[in-house]
């Protein structure tokens, strides 16, 4: 009877151990997933809800067809690129996948600037815009709501 006492007591003792060690894991990646949710709303937020949007809308076509108005989305994409840059230490691969579709967006705005297109080719052109403007919200937000 006093070995199955003393198994007893061993058994809990191991179990109340490892539900310790368990909770306290859980408690700091919840700890570090909130940490990694203040940064994206601090990061993201204004620049996802206002200001891309807003400059988004200076993009457009001249009388002389030319592709005109890419200077402050540009800027736009730089400053939010530094703002991110706590994710170049804390994320490399998010913050590399970042880097990379807002150069790509920089890229095709820039190459594209002062060119002239007709008819339907400025539409394609505003339309593959806006897509890559899509994808780079679709990589902030894959990250935010996956960690």
């Amino acid at each position: 009877m006093e070995i199955a006492a003393l198994v007893m007591s061993i058994i809990s003792l191991l179990a109340s151990i490892g539900l310790t060690i368990w909770q306290i894991i859980t408690t700091n990646k919840n700890n570090r997933i909130n940490i990694d949710k203040d940064a994206f709303n601090i990061i993201f937020n204004a620049d996802l809800i206002k200001e891309i949007p807003q400059a988004r809308k200076y993009i457009k076509f001249n009388a002389k067809n030319e592709l005109t108005g890419i200077k402050i989305l540009t800027q736009k994409l730089h400053g939010l690129l530094k703002d991110a840059l706590y994710f170049n230490y804390h994320a490399k691969m998010f913050y590399d996948e970042l880097d990379g579709k807002i150069q790509e967006l920089d890229d095709y705005l820039t190459n594209n600037s002062m060119k002239k297109f007709e008819g339907s080719r400025q539409i394609k052109v505003l339309q593959c815009v806006d897509s890559l403007i899509e994808d780079l919200y679709s990589i902030i937000y894959k990250k935010k709501t996956r960690g």
